[in-house]
């Protein structure tokens, strides 16, 4: 799984790490990638989708690799992000789906209320594969320009803890940073698609860095490990979630509860 935030601006930085992303895909069995919002630059225009989307990520769409989109607050602009769900083959703005070990939560943080939080606690509750991860766009800790969303952060980590999540994703600020464990789930702020800015750090940082990159994940019952890759196809960073009761032990892990 290739994971990737704020990619859409169409420009230089953008095709470096789509470049290096399909790289990365040439030996390695690659089935989806993830965008982490702000897809579409400035505004969501779906005029845009080509310049912002199709052209840079072509060698990944040639070779059948699957794109699931969440918005960003640069996506609903326009039209609401209507025009850029249609185009991704979306009817809403929040959904589930399952690839091997994993259940992936797609949710949608330009919007968030008490319809999406009620099916989430829903979806969360019937999902059966080991590993749950949530993306949306906007962080709920981070040290970056635009820091976390405390109220989303108040109305979801009693979901994500109700709900047994392990991992979280977000763009939103252009930097990468990841959390130590927090109760048991750990946060992943991957905006460096197409532009970075300053990251500072705080308490709960385990990582920070101000450069462009891509994430890869890859998981099976027991195991789901995640590195951040810059353009220069070299990983800068690396986590795995164990779970209890494995044999596996590696030299850098976080436990998943």
């Amino acid at each position: 799984m290739l994971i990737a935030g704020d990619i859409g601006a169409g420009d230089e930085g953008e095709m470096e790490v789509a470049r290096a992303m399909a790289k990365w895909a040439e030996s390695r069995r690659v089935l989806a990638l993830l965008l982490l919002g702000d897809n579409i630059y400035p505004d969501g225009n779906p005029a845009r989708f080509a310049a912002a989307i199709a052209r840079p990520l072509r060698p990944l769409l040639a070779a059948g690799v699957r794109i699931y989109p969440v918005l960003g607050n640069h996506d609903v602009l326009y039209d609401g992000g209507a025009g850029e769900l249609g185009l991704f083959g979306l009817a809403r703005s929040y959904y589930s789906f399952e690839i091997g070990s994993v259940t992936y939560f797609a949710l949608d943080s330009t919007a968030f209320g008490q319809e999406q939080a009620a099916w989430l606690r829903k979806a969360l509750a019937e999902a059966e594969t080991p590993w749950k991860a949530v993306y949306l766009h906007h962080p709920l800790y981070s040290s970056g320009l635009h820091g976390p969303d405390l109220a989303l952060r108040a109305a979801l980590v009693p979901l994500l803890k109700e709900g047994g999540v392990q991992l979280v994703l977000s763009g939103h600020d252009h930097d990468y940073e990841r959390t130590q464990a927090i109760d048991g789930v750990v946060y992943v702020v991957s905006g460096g698609g197409s532009s970075v800015r300053p990251v500072g750090r705080s308490a709960f940082t385990a990582v920070s860095a101000s450069r462009l990159h891509f994430l890869w994940l890859r998981a099976d019952p027991y195991r789901l490990q995640v590195e951040a890759i810059g353009t220069d196809g070299k990983p800068f960073d690396a986590f795995v979630l164990v779970k209890e009761g494995s044999r596996a032990e590696p030299s850098h892990l976080v436990r998943a509860e």
